[in-house]
């Protein structure tokens, strides 16, 4: 993993851990609006809206997450099977799908800020919020899912062309027991400061 590879990924890390605390906020403040128009007959304003952007979002960032991570579902009957240059090859076609995915969300996303900046929209609420506020975000972290997406897929195209098949395996791979033991004991050691005994 190169330096900026583990900076983007910190980086993501970072935007996810926000959208998490994010998230229990948007929570709490559910709680708070609920308990207080059951039993004092008012109630937050806006809450419900807040809590649409706030998924959108977040949503939009995990997408780059997950595929850092590998943690996305995969059904892998035909692929397990190939040989090494054959599942390079799948992976590829798999993230060429995703990516022209992304950049499909993340145009349509453009276009709909654009709308909302030239009519000057605002959300048919009690807040009126400009709705190019949160729709900037929203397209702000679609555009890094695209961006993650297709970085890495250049990097493995190169690595498919100098036959370096481990490589797009630790990319776009599942994970197998080694990769995910690996990775919790990575995790373990970051959470505790490298003092992790491993039995």
């Amino acid at each position: 993993m190169t330096r900026f590879d583990a900076a983007l990924l910190r980086f993501v890390r970072l935007l996810s851990l926000a959208g998490g605390w994010t998230l229990l906020m948007l929570a709490l403040l559910i709680v708070i609006s609920s308990l207080g128009r059951k039993y004092f007959s008012i109630s937050i304003q806006g809450v419900d809206e807040i809590g649409g952007y706030v998924l959108a979002i977040v949503g939009a960032i995990g997408f780059s997450l997950t595929f850092l991570e590998r943690s996305h579902i995969r059904i892998e009957i035909v692929r397990a099977r190939l040989p090494q240059g054959w599942q390079a090859l799948l992976d590829l076609l798999a993230l060429s799908t995703m990516i022209f995915s992304a950049f499909v969300l993340f145009w349509l996303g453009l276009m709909v800020v654009e709308q909302s900046f030239s009519m000057g929209a605002v959300a048919a609420t009690t807040l009126r919020t400009p709705l190019i506020y949160p729709q900037s975000l929203w397209v702000a972290a679609l555009g890094l899912f695209l961006f993650v997406t297709t970085y890495v897929a250049l990097r493995c195209i190169a690595a498919v062309l100098r036959r370096d098949w481990n490589f797009v395996r630790q990319r776009l791979g599942s994970e197998d027991v080694a990769d995910e033991v690996a990775r919790e004991l990575e995790d373990a050691l970051r959470r505790s400061g490298g003092k992790v005994d491993a039995q």
